[in-house]
This record gives C-alpha cells, structure tokens and sequence, in this order.
C-alpha cells in the first residue's frame, strides 16, 4: 500500500489478488488533517499482511466512522491530550449507533467492536492513545458478559442477607474468608507480588550478568591470546598438536613401560589449552560450538572417550546462577561470542520492561540510545517503533534518564548486533 492522491481524492494505491493495480479512497476530510501522513502510515502499518478485499472493506467503515468523527469534531489534527483522545472516542463511538448507513443492530454492532476498535487499540499499543484512554467493547441489549460475578436485577427485589458464618477456602493463592475486608486481601496480594516481583528480578539480573561476563572474557581472550601465548598458537598453526608423557613405573601386563601417553594442546581440562580451544573456535569457527566440527579445525571433541561437557572448559566464567547441566556447553560459548537465543532475549526484555516499566517491549528492542548533556537517553518517534526515551505521549515527548543495566543491556545488544553484521558483510564479499 501507499498513499496517493487522485483527481483530488486521498487513498491508497494497492495490488489486489488478482494482481491488478488498484485504489481505494479515503474521506475527503483527511485532506484536512495537519499530521496527515502520521495517520496514513499508521493505516497502511494496520493493514500489513491483510488481504487486499479486507482492507478495501475495512477502510470504507473508517470514512464511515472515524472520519465521520473527526469532521463532528471539527478538528484538523489527531488529538495531543488526554482530554481531546477520550473526546474523539467517545465520538466515534456514538457514531454507528446513529448512523443512518446501517439498520441492523449486529452490523452496529460490528463496525466498532471488529474495525474501530481494533483499529483504536492498535494506537494505543504504540503509544499514539494514551494508555489510560478506555477504549470499550459495544454489548447489545441484554448481553450477558461471561464469567461476570454481576448480575442483573429488578428494582425492588428483596435485599441479599448478610452472612455471618465465616466460611474460608484454603486450596488457593491466598486464603479467601468471608470475614476478611478488601483491605486485607489487598495487603496480602501486594505483599506475595512484590515477594515473587523481587524474586524474579533477582534471578534475571543474575542471568543477564552471567552473559555479559562470559562476553567480555571471550572478547579479551580473543585480543590477548596472540599476544600472551604466542608460542601455543604457533604450534597450532604447525600442527603440532599434542605433548607427550611417558611414565617408567606404568608398566604393562608384560612388565615393561607402557608406550607414552599424548595429550592435545587444545585440552579443555586445563587452563591454557582451554584457552587455545575457545580462541581457535572464535577465529575459525565464527565463535559457534559445534562438537561435531571441532575436528575439522584441529581440536579435540572428546576427553577419555566422553564427550566435552560444560565443566570440563576450565577457563570458562562460572555460571553464578544455575547447574552447568541445565546450560550445555555450546549456549556458554553463545554467549562469549554474541549469538543470543530466544531464552536469552526474553530474560533481557522481561529485565528491561521491570527496569523501565513505562515503556512496552516492542519499543525496548527498537531502542537507539543517544546522549544528551552527558545523560544516556532513548528516543520514540510519532509511529512508536523507533524507542529511545523520550517517549512519545499524546501531548509531547516526555524524557526519562536510563539507570546503569538498562543502558548496559541495551549498548550490548547494539555492539553485537555491528560485529554480526560487519561479520556477514565480510562473509558475503
């Protein structure tokens, strides 16, 4: 889709599926809009991915409803205020319940609760709306909302009486008893939310720094190694891979010495073959730990006939958080190199959304950092999907300064996310 204007008509030129060129107008009135474009891109990010037939329905019900509102509301702008966004909803609310268009009741019904409000929330959820902007479902008539603990009655039904038998349940997060107050329950929910809030925290901080301190010790091994031990990493390079040990009091079943043992260079159980291991994996296996293919580079993948386990790289950082068993050995080298699973990146965005509560994950991994007298900052523009703390509220941007591990985190992402694509650049040359 993109937008266009023919013969004086706003719209969107678009590929139908038959694969003719197409277009679909808007109101006019949309000519009348100052942020105009801000509006038309927003329509044109909502309808990504839609079939071209739901698109050109969903857009005559905004020249039915939404622009019907704007012109009632005689405004040439999208609202920069709590005040105007509860105003225009409202509006367009009322809008297909007075609306001459329609008859039916469902269709009514319909064209808020299926195409405006979608549409509605989708702003909100990019930050355009307000978030304490209510945007409600249309019920009909005598609807019943399900699991509601409401129920309708008649004037005059007589009142319920009081219980005073103290019945309590106890199979359940906190214990539920007719002779508690609200008060209480609420005390109590808030004390075992901060308890788990408090607990989780702990255990992503302990991840995240577990990551950043397998990083920065791979990043430092693989620009000292060369220089501290430059004659392990020639006899890699000449192939001269093993040291040999040769005990006279090993006899074997003849009585004469056994021949000498052999023991690579590259053993992980020891400290500088382990190091050898991790920098010859960095610089010729692009950092990714495959068992398999440490053979072909020249490094052994099995000690004693076993296979190379977590606790066997000795140079390795200690994980600080959890059993070495449950993270193998290839996530560890992951995270010394930069490669971030979907586990890895879910803990970092559930620590910077408890870090920066006001601020949805979306925006977080678009986040750009910038500095502003000497204040790490993070900026949203008007679409909400380039994040960088001045965060986009209706009536203007609003500033907030990153604490110390939300800009870590964020820096880390940015400085991987270059050495990978300095890496593909280089690979595809």
């Amino acid at each position: 889709m993109k937008y266009h204007i023919k013969d004086g008509k706003p719209g969107f030129n678009y590929t139908c599926d038959q694969g003719v060129d197409r277009f679909a107008s808007l109101s006019k009135y949309h000519l009348n809009l100052q942020d105009r474009d801000v509006l038309s891109d927003l329509f044109i990010l909502y309808c990504e991915g839609k079939r071209s037939k739901t698109v050109v329905s969903w857009l005559k019900r905004m020249n039915n409803t939404l622009y019907v509102a704007l012109e009632y509301l005689c405004i040439d702008h999208l609202p920069t205020d709590t005040k105007g966004w509860r105003e225009l909803v409202k509006t367009a609310y009322s809008v297909p319940l007075v609306s001459n268009t329609n008859k039916s009741l469902s269709t009514r019904v319909d064209e808020w609760n299926k195409n405006l409000k979608p549409f509605l929330v989708f702003l909100q959820d990019r930050d355009v709306i307000p978030p304490n902007i209510i945007i409600p479902k249309m019920k009909k008539t005598g609807e019943v909302t399900k699991n509601s603990s409401f129920k309708d009655t008649l004037i005059g039904e007589r009142q319920a009486a009081e219980v005073k038998v103290d019945h309590t349940i106890n199979n359940v997060l906190v214990p539920i008893s007719l002779s508690r107050n609200d008060a209480e329950y609420l005390d109590e929910f808030e004390f075992d939310l901060k308890r788990a809030r408090d607990a989780l925290h702990d255990s992503l901080m302990k991840y995240w720094k577990a990551i950043k301190t397998h990083y920065d010790f791979a990043q430092s091994l693989m620009e000292d190694f060369p220089k501290k031990h430059p004659l392990l990493l020639e006899r890699y390079k000449n192939g001269d891979l093993y040291d040999y040990f040769y005990d006279k009091n090993d006899l074997g079943k003849n009585g004469k010495p056994k021949p000498p043992r052999r023991k690579h260079i590259a053993n992980p159980t020891s400290l500088f073959g382990s190091m050898l291991l991790m920098y010859v994996v960095g610089s010729e296996c692009n950092g990714i730990f495959n068992i398999h293919e440490l053979p072909k580079v020249k490094l052994p993948n099995k000690i004693s006939d076993s296979a190379i386990t977590s606790d066997d790289v000795v140079c390795l950082p200690e994980l600080g958080f959890e059993s070495s068993e449950n993270i193998d050995l290839s996530h560890r080298f992951d995270w010394c190199f930069g490669y971030l699973r979907n586990a890895d990146i879910g803990c970092l965005i559930a620590l910077l959304m408890m870090l920066n509560p006001k601020f949805t994950y979306i925006s977080l991994l678009q986040a750009k950092v910038k500095y502003t007298d000497g204040q790490p900052l993070l900026e949203l523009d008007d679409l909400g999907v380039s994040f960088s703390i001045e965060k986009a509220r209706a009536s203007g941007m609003k500033k907030e300064h990153l604490d110390d591990v939300s800009l870590e985190i964020i820096e880390f992402l940015h400085e991987i996310r270059e050495k990978h694509q300095q890496a593909l650049l280089r690979n595809s040359v």
